[in-house]
């Protein structure tokens, strides 16, 4: 082909029309439509999902890339971003729940499965599916096939089972979160991965979120997690992490996030933590064992810090100096150590260069004494401070007016804003005031251990509380019935009371009530009905009234206990003291993932119903103390996650049943005085348990007590079998004794009597004795061994013939037992 030169410039510019028009034809115009495969397969996405508050509502037409959530590249119109995070979660600054996200009230989470379609979009690199409800499936395997991925969020999304180790494929990562601990759903801390070493390829990694998910071979994740070089964000707890050595050595230089509470680092801080030097956010809480002192080389290493936790530690000594150097703290929670020292040098310490910032103050439940002196009024942003449980004495210091920003341990009337009052563990008696209702922003009351009495006021239903604790107390009276209109309560807890009459059937009204413990006052009656109306209750206590009746027949309604896909609920910062084999402890954190029913010490009746042996996530089960009869139903498998029985002091009969031994979990089982026979189970859990657990049952047999059951051969004794040993040599030496005496007898006399008899002059050496020579009654026996005879003074010695056949006698008898013995 031919062409002159003039013609080029036109054919070049023909080219680049050409390659402009078909690769618009290939892409497709970002302001006008999506690419069609990426919309299908968005679509088939949505029809894996049960949409139930409408948020995908926008995914209809041509044009997803204008959907809710949906975002496309501007030069290639390829669906780039899909962000479809749960828009009802909040962040929260209060409690333990600090600057961590929660999710409100009004839940408008995605629900169902995800979809493989997803696939299709191979130009994604932003894919967040948070705090949704993908039904406890698991991680999908083929994320990692989405190369492109810098951001990829699945926190708190119920997903369950192991974590793909494809997503090691997605080089590009920059942004990883699969954190389960702050979900809503109990079931996501069962989301698992087998080691830490597939992220050793995602090289360009800043944020990494794995917290609550167990790794089961924690070995060498230090070393996994240091050859991140890029890492900023690191969340590790509670996954089950082991100590590592302390000679291995890692350099975080870019770290500034690390929270590493809940798990097992030892009695020692490591020193690579010591060595970290670009710390802001440091979580240890509930991390250590043994005894160890405050960790001041990550203060002086780390001045920019601005939040640490070091709570439920076993820290003890005086706080170091160096705290005041940190001019950047905001939040600082030491509470449950055994840290000492006086308070006022922390407050008043003049060169403190915090007291402006600190925001949050924790040092509760540890060994501080002295007085709390006017110098905390220096702390201008402080919004919560806890000093509970020390030795702090002295008056409360007027200066606390002068904070704007607490919310305060004086005139409960005219805080508006209060949102949080805990003044439990005191001595406060007296009444409560009727002013409640001018608190319209006030979420949660503690006022348990102390020494109020008098009925609730009225008032105290009005404020929007989600915790209500009144226990150990002197109140008393009928509940009001103004608790039924406290929609949005989540604990009631009015135990330890001198409460009486029945309980109400408005009870059922309070449908978001996680916890109700109204054990130990005087409530009488039978249980009510309306009772299984709490589909939301997971603890349950009833105990120490005077209850009498049935079990109500509707216990399976209660569905947060009878749904395996249970969810946690959210932790409102005040405990809940529960007794769970046989122990009474304090929950706090830990509240809501606890499921229990506790009826114990009452008058009730009747059978175990159906309905409570329905209840899949109970833990602790606690009938004791009642008038319960006949058998226990083999049902009580059903109670898959059941760690505590206790049925003891009952009318139970019958045998125990088998199934039992299928709780794979049972640490605590109490069956004692009832009337149960035959024999005891055994296996898995069952050959743990001593036999403490079946006292005052006498018809019951078998391992671990020590009688037998009919038709059992007796197990052999070692100490009898030695005794029977013993017994069987000495009749066997007794029986071959009297078996040789009558022949060596024999032998004897025949021996000696013949000699005599034939030697004349043996016989007068030998017997040298007449009749006069028993002058008295004597005893005469044959020597030591023989049993003596008597001998009358008035006995006929006929010519020698009786003192004769004596001797005889006694010779024949010794020379008998010689040969016996020889």
């Amino acid at each position: 082909m031919s062409f002159s030169i003039s013609s080029m410039p036109l054919l070049a510019l023909s080219l680049l029309v050409i390659g402009t028009l078909r690769y618009a034809a290939c892409a497709g115009f970002p302001n006008t439509s999506c690419i069609e495969a990426e919309r299908e397969a968005l679509l088939k996405f949505k029809q894996g999902l049960v949409d139930s508050s409408g948020r995908l509502s926008s995914w209809t037409g041509d044009d997803c890339c204008s959907w809710m959530g949906v975002g496309c590249s501007k030069t290639t119109g390829h669906v780039s971003t899909l962000d479809l995070r749960s828009p009802c979660v909040m962040s929260d600054i209060h409690y333990d729940l600090m600057i961590d996200p929660v999710l409100e009230y009004g839940d408008c989470s995605l629900t169902g499965k995800v979809h493989p379609s997803l696939i299709e979009l191979r130009h994604l690199t932003y894919l967040d599916l948070s705090w949704n409800n993908f039904s406890h499936t698991e991680i999908p395997a083929f994320l990692g096939s989405l190369r492109d991925l810098v951001y990829l969020n699945l926190s708190n999304a119920c997903f369950t089972g192991k974590v793909p180790l494809h997503l090691g494929n997605l080089s590009n990562l920059q942004y990883l979160d699969l954190n389960t601990i702050l979900g809503y759903d109990y079931s996501s801390s069962a989301v698992t991965v087998d080691n830490l070493e597939w992220l050793s390829n995602l090289s360009f990694l800043k944020h990494l979120d794995l917290s609550g998910v167990t790794v089961r071979n924690g070995q060498g994740w230090l070393q996994s997690v240091g050859m991140l070089p890029s890492l900023q964000h690191l969340g590790l707890a509670a996954c089950f992490l082991p100590n590592v050595a302390p000679t291995v050595h890692v350099n975080f230089t870019s770290l500034e996030f690390l929270d590493l509470s809940d798990n097992a680092l030892g009695s020692t801080v490591p020193f690579w933590l010591l060595n970290l030097t670009s710390i802001r956010h440091l979580d240890l809480s509930s991390s250590f064992q043994g005894d160890l002192f405050f960790p001041a080389e990550i203060i002086n290493n780390n001045k920019q810090l601005a939040f640490l936790h070091l709570y439920n530690n076993p820290m003890q000594g005086e706080l170091p100096k160096n705290l005041s150097s940190l001019c950047d703290l905001f939040a600082l929670r030491l509470s449950f150590n055994y840290f000492t020292g006086d308070i006022a040098t922390i407050l008043a310490n003049p060169s403190s260069c915090f007291q402006d910032k600190l925001r949050f103050l924790d040092l509760g439940w540890n060994n501080f004494s002295g007085n709390l002196g006017n110098e905390i009024e220096h702390f201008k942003s402080l919004e919560y401070i806890d000093l509970a449980s020390n030795s702090i004495e002295g008056p409360i210091p007027e200066s606390l007016v002068q904070l704007s920003s607490l919310n305060i341990p004086i005139s409960l009337c005219k805080m508006k804003d209060l949102f949080a009052l805990d003044l439990s563990n005191n001595q406060l008696s007296g009444t409560l005031p009727d002013c409640w209702k001018s608190l319209g922003q006030l979420d949660g009351i503690n006022l348990g251990n102390n020494n109020l009495s008098g009925q609730i006021p009225t008032s105290l239903c009005s404020p929007p509380l989600t915790f209500l604790g009144l226990p150990d107390n002197d109140f008393h009276g009928i509940l009001p019935r103004c608790l039924s209109n406290m929609t949005s309560l989540r604990v009631l807890d009015l135990s330890r009371n001198e409460f009486s009459g029945r309980i109400p059937s408005w009870i059922g009204q309070m449908f978001q009530l996680s916890v109700l413990n109204l054990e130990s006052n005087t409530f009488n009656g039978e249980i009510p009905r309306e009772i299984c109306q709490l589909a939301n209750v997971r603890v349950l206590s009833l105990a120490q009234n005077k209850l009498s009746g049935v079990i109500p027949l509707c216990f399976d309604n209660l569905t947060i206990l009878a749904d395996p896909k249970s969810a946690i609920f959210g932790f409102y910062g005040f405990g809940v003291e529960v007794n769970t084999k046989s122990i009474t402890q304090l929950y706090t954190t830990t509240l809501q993932y606890l499921f229990s029913v506790d009826l114990s010490n009452n008058g009730l009746n009747g059978h175990i119903v159906g309905g409570l042996m329905q209840l899949y996530n109970l833990q602790n089960l606690n009938l004791s103390g009642n008038n319960f009869e006949g058998r226990i139903p083999s049902e009580i498998a059903n109670l898959k996650m059941l760690e505590s029985l206790d049925l003891s002091v009952n009318q139970f009969s019958g045998p125990i049943p088998q199934s039992l031994s299928e709780l794979n979990f049972l640490s605590y089982l109490n069956l004692s005085f009832n009337q149960l026979s035959g024999r005891i189970p055994s296996g898995a859990q069952l050959s743990t348990l001593k036999g403490d657990s079946y006292l005052g049952n006498d018809g019951l047999c078998g391992p671990p007590l020590s009688k037998n059951c009919p038709g059992d051969h007796e197990q052999p004794d070692i100490h009898k079998q030695i005794d029977d040993d013993s017994e069987s040599e000495d009749e066997f030496y007794t029986r071959w004794l009297y078996a040789g005496i009558a022949p060596g007898f024999a032998t004897g006399f025949l021996v000696v009597c013949g000699s005599l008899y034939f030697k004349r002059s043996w016989r007068q050496s030998f017997f040298r004795c007449n009749k006069n020579d028993v002058q008295s009654e004597e005893m005469v026996s044959c020597g030591r061994n023989s049993d003596p005879w008597k001998i009358p003074a008035t006995a006929q010695w006929d010519n020698h013939h009786d003192v004769i056949l004596f001797k005889v006698f006694c010779i024949s008898e010794q020379v008998g037992a010689s040969l016996v013995f020889y």
